[in-house]
């Protein structure tokens, strides 16, 4: 059956690892290891396809590998239908130039037989016990090749004619034209899977391999734990229910998915390699493997495309729910990072570099003490580059210098150093600076040379405003010659000694000096007397103007260095520490921290009685971590217990979105004993409506409602709920919420105890975007019985309409919407919220709606039963300290809830009817 016996490829994934491969974050005790194996060959057509003329269609090529039991080809004898898998039109080379095309027939394993609806059946030679088995048929049609192809598949011998070609040189010749040699060209790819329980034994952990179907009903008694199944029913739902098999990919992109159609162009197909069926199959299998990784992690985060959400299958299991919150999988959209590392990282960087500071001066210190070495550690400090600056403008008498054998020597405040002289541009050297500013009109230097005949100095004194001959004595020479003991000195320059205390020359040099001062080159240091030619200026001579020094700040102060070194090693260390921290805060430890109210809760308050009698009120808000939490309140002892978070119960690690509406009903159950039924509704981050309900919140936890997930709601969609609660009121659960599917579209659901069904929607009926919703029960009267019996409840439900109005509609047991019950002349404000309670007094029906206001308070508009319609009743007195359109709540037992400023932020308050 195949064309080549040594030329067939197989592809193993070897055992792929749901926790390394897959992604599924779970221990080792529950993971699941998974297989495929995927060969594939090019199939002989010699005996299995005969050509068959229509007199309407022309000729067809019929290709005999087994019959598919999902085409009947009406127009065949069961005999002509016998192991017919495909026919298909021979091409008609004379027309336009058509694409490739693929054609894909399956055959699968289902419980051991490959007879079954869902494929066809091949032939014995194609007849594998353990796998599936996938055809694929291509067709070149009128494709042309420029060249013949050996490849078994794409096998293109048939030359049909010649054409005329003309290169871009303009070089004309001819090609032959090459058509494929078969209409359709099979290729065969069996599929077999296996799932192993890696903690079982070798001999037992794996099941035999079986096709898509078959391995999943193989390896259905292997599993060690829930978990482990849940895991495993995961990858196997995958596969049976998507198929991320190769053959999905021509499937899904029948022609595109040929790389060799990126060398074909204008019907005209390039060169192709001998093995190309073998680089499309290889292609087809790793794409689908990417796909197996992607459907993984797409059934966690749910379809992209928002208009499918609404059928969209819900877990059903706590174990599903928590593998969707433990996927492993890396986004090209983030960078994963080790904090731990980091702070490694960032500690030892900063420890290295603190102690690249620390070293050097402290074995210096030690040194010091120990008088160790002196010359070697002077040397290692003169030589830094501080201390070499520092050299310089000393050597050129500038700055008083402290920590010269440190590491970084100082000067005294707002002294100038020198600056360059750039008079050679090649050769800069540091020069004293310029005086900034003013002009000395007399000044007096001392003008030092050698007379080199002579080899003896001389002086004189040069005077800015008039020349004065000066006669030096011996003994002023023999006090120069002291100053200047260099022999190969030639000239200085004009050197200003401005700051010096005058003082007249002493005609003994050691009385100028001292009998031991002696000098080798001349110090301007002001804490020493030295010699200076006396001002011989005139009383009435202007004084010398005196500038302003620049400040040359130069050095970094020691104490200035060590401040920031300090600030920069802990600013790293936290930042480390920090990083830490934070990325740690997001894990489950603040889920247990005190939360307050979040800025954008919603209320919801539900009563209940038990069945001893005692009465609560539940009320649920959001906190500030997007959590919904409730409060419970014993009404007979007027006591509050302490909140309960919903992610902590039960395990049900749905997320709220922020500011989400929130509805709550309570009921005693009356088919389980001592039993409450509590229903909570809200809509979480991807705008679902999230159903939960519990038997008994002590005992059982919070539970999944059979229509949680169901129905998805627009962005500002507001939600309410009416639920089974009183004797009077309905059997039946209202949901109130914007649909997402067909806009802020008014939509209900109504459940009672035998039917599950979607309400009608109500034509008249379009409440403004964003509306709040709130529900109560509105029994009907029976005129018989003086108007004190009830029968057959109504539902109503308040909204706010497109004008602006507040508005009231209603449904009954009939599932039937009625019209408008009365019009509200009453106008509602964009943001406000509402609530709704009815009460029966004497016989009497009174349906009170209480809705807050952009100036704080809450205004009530309210049913009057003895005339028939709604009257305004304006602001609530006693309620005037609530919050601006703050969220409001209201049970059927005359307890309303709202939040009112205090000093220590918004504080949750009950009003209680009277």
């Amino acid at each position: 059956m195949c064309r080549t016996k040594d030329k067939n490829i197989v592809f193993d994934t070897g055992y792929l690892d749901s926790h390394e491969d897959l992604g599924i974050n779970t221990p080792v005790e529950d993971r699941v290891l998974f297989r495929r194996v995927s060969a594939c060959a090019s199939l002989v057509t010699d005996g299995y396809r005969r050509l068959h003329n229509y007199s309407e269609k022309g000729t067809y090529a019929r290709y005999f590998y087994g019959q598919d039991l999902n085409d009947d080809f009406p127009n065949l004898t069961d005999e002509e239908k016998r192991n017919l898998t495909i026919e298909y039109p021979v091409p008609e080379l004379s027309g336009p130039h058509t694409d490739f095309d693929i054609r894909t027939v399956d055959s699968f394993v289902i419980n051991g037989s490959m007879t079954n609806i869902y494929s066809m059946q091949p032939i014995p030679p194609l007849s594998p016990v353990e796998a599936d088995i996938h055809f694929f048929f291509l067709a070149a049609n009128s494709l042309f090749f420029s060249q013949p192809v050996d490849d078994p598949w794409y096998s293109t011998h048939q030359v049909i004619g010649s054409r005329s070609v003309m290169s871009s040189s303009n070089i004309s010749g001819t090609m032959d034209i090459i058509v494929q040699d078969e209409p359709l060209s099979p290729l065969a790819c069996t599929i077999s899977e296996q799932y192993c329980n890696p903690n079982l034994p070798e001999d037992t952990r794996c099941p035999r391999m079986g096709g898509t179907y078959e391995s999943e009903r193989l390896a259905q008694g292997i599993w060690s734990s829930t978990r482990q199944h849940s895991v495993f029913k995961w990858i196997a739902n995958i596969n049976t229910l998507i198929s991320p098999t190769l053959d999905m990919v021509p499937k899904t992109l029948q022609a595109g998915a040929l790389t060799a159609k990126y060398g074909s162009q204008s019907g005209m197909q390039g060169p192709l390699p001998d093995n190309q069926w073998q680089l499309e199959t290889e292609y087809w299998h790793a794409a689908s493997l990417v796909a197996l990784q992607w459907y993984v992690v797409s059934t966690a985060t749910g379809p992209s495309d928002e208009s499918i959400k609404p059928w969209l299958v819900t877990l059903n299991s706590t174990e599903e729910s928590s593998l969707c919150d433990n996927l492993k999988v890396y986004n090209a959209s983030y960078i994963n990072f080790s904090v731990v590392v980091l702070v490694i990282i960032l500690g030892t960087g900063g420890l290295l570099i603190f102690i690249s500071y620390v070293v050097e001066p402290f074995v210096g210190f030690i040194q010091e003490r120990r008088k160790h070495d002196t010359y070697s550690r002077l040397e290692w400090a003169t030589n830094e580059t501080l201390q070499l600056q520092r050299l310089g403008h000393e050597e050129l008498r500038f700055g008083s210098w402290k920590g010269c054998a440190q590491y970084v020597p100082v000067t005294k405040d707002d002294e100038p150093l020198a600056t360059l002289d750039l008079t050679d541009t090649k050769h800069p050297r540091l020069k004293p600076a310029s005086p900034p500013c003013g002009t000395l009109e007399s000044f007096s230097t001392l003008l030092i040379v050698k007379d080199d005949r002579k080899s003896s100095y001389g002086s004189e004194t040069v005077d800015s405003a008039r020349e004065t001959d000066l006669t030096l004595s011996a003994e002023q020479n023999n006090l120069h010659k002291i100053l200047f003991q260099k022999r190969d000195y030639t000239m200085s320059s004009f050197l200003h000694l401005p700051n010096m205390s005058r003082k007249k020359l002493h005609n003994n040099p050691e009385d100028a000096f001292g009998p031991e001062d002696t000098y080798s080159t001349l110090e301007l240091d002001p804490s020493v007397n030295l010699p200076e030619l006396s001002d011989r200026r005139s009383s009435n001579e202007p004084p010398i103007n005196t500038c302003t020094r620049h400040h040359y700040p130069y050095g970094l102060r020691k104490r200035t260095f060590w401040i920031i070194s300090i600030i920069t090693t802990l600013s790293v260390i936290a930042i480390a520490v920090g990083t830490g921290v934070g990325v740690s805060s997001n894990s489950s430890s603040n889920r247990n921290a005190k939360r307050g109210w979040s800025p954008d809760s919603r209320l919801a308050a539900a009563n209940y009685t038990d069945s001893n009698g005692n009465k609560f009120t539940h009320v649920y808000f959001q906190d500030t971590a997007g959590d919904i939490r409730m409060i419970k309140k014993d009404i007979f002892n007027n006591t509050w217990s302490p909140s309960v978070g919903l992610r902590n119960i039960n395990g049900t690690r749905i997320i709220p979105k922020v500011g989400t509406p929130i509805a709550a009903g309570n009921y005693l159950n009356p088919n389980i004993t001592n039993s409450t039924d509590f229903h909570l509704r809200f809509i979480d981050k991807n705008h679902v409506v999230r159903m939960l309900y519990a038997n008994d919140m002590g005992v059982d936890g919070w539970k999944i409602h059979e229509a949680d997930g169901t129905f998805a709601a627009s962005e500002r969609s507001g939600l309410a709920a009416h639920l089974y609660q009183c004797s009077w009121s309905a059997n039946m659960e209202v949901l109130i919420f914007s649909a997402f599917q067909a806009g802020d579209v008014f939509k209900a659901l109504l459940r009672r105890p035998t039917s599950f069904d979607v309400g009608k929607l109500v034509v008249d009926v379009e409440p403004a975007v964003g509306s709040p919703f709130a529900t109560v029960p509105i029994p009907a009267k029976d005129p018989s019985e003086n108007q004190t019996q009830f029968l057959g409840p109504n539902v109503a439900i308040f909204y706010r309409s497109n004008a602006g109005m507040l508005e009231e509609t209603y449904v009954n047991t009939t599932l039937n919407w009625m019209t408008k019950h009365a019009l509200i002349q009453k106008s509602l404000e964009d943001k406000s919220a509402l609530a709704a309670m009815t009460q029966i007094m004497g016989g009497k029906i009174t349906t009170q709606v209480l809705n807050t206001v952009s100036s704080g308070g809450v205004e009530l508009t309210y049913y009057d039963d003895r005339l028939a319609m709604w009257k305004p009743f304006g602001s609530i007195s006693s309620m005037e300290s609530v919050r601006h359109f703050s969220p409001i709540a209201a049970t059927q037992a005359g307890r309303v809830y709202a939040f009112v400023d205090d000093k220590d932020g918004p504080a949750l308050t009950e009003w209680v009817l009277i």
